[in-house]
């Protein structure tokens, strides 16, 4: 059970997936399936997003949230994937970069939309930056 401060600012919101973008840029299309790898705090989350975009996850490889990823875990990711696309997060992406070759790597763009509670939260991010 959480508790909140009386007087706490609260926003609600929610991630949704935007565009597949190639690590690499290249010509091909977006790939039917691939191997989903995350480091995340809700990696099925970003799963689902993916499989809404129409990309069937075939396999998913998850490590612990904040996960800093070694050249043994690139190594194991390649072997996993076996030539299927991989495909990741923005977070994770940042973190692969110099780990793996971008060839076949597919970053899922994630759209951040707020449900309520936007205008007091900009109000609060404006008063603490003046």
């Amino acid at each position: 059970q959480r508790h909140i401060r009386r007087g706490a600012t609260l926003a609600g919101a929610r991630l949704e997936p935007g565009e597949w973008r190639p690590a690499r840029q290249h010509d091909k299309g977006v790939p039917r399936e691939g191997v989903a790898v995350s480091a995340i705090a809700d990696p099925l989350a970003f799963e689902a997003q993916a499989a809404q975009t129409g990309v069937r996850v075939a396999d998913a490889i998850r490590f612990p949230d904040h996960h800093a990823y070694s050249a043994e875990d690139a190594a194991a990711i390649r072997r996993r994937a076996a030539g299927r696309a991989v495909l990741c997060t923005a977070k994770d992406w940042v973190k692969l970069r110099d780990l793996i070759a971008p060839d076949d790597v597919w970053v899922l763009e994630q759209r951040l939309y707020f449900d309520f509670g936007v205008d007091a939260l900009m109000a609060g991010i404006e008063r603490v930056m003046q």
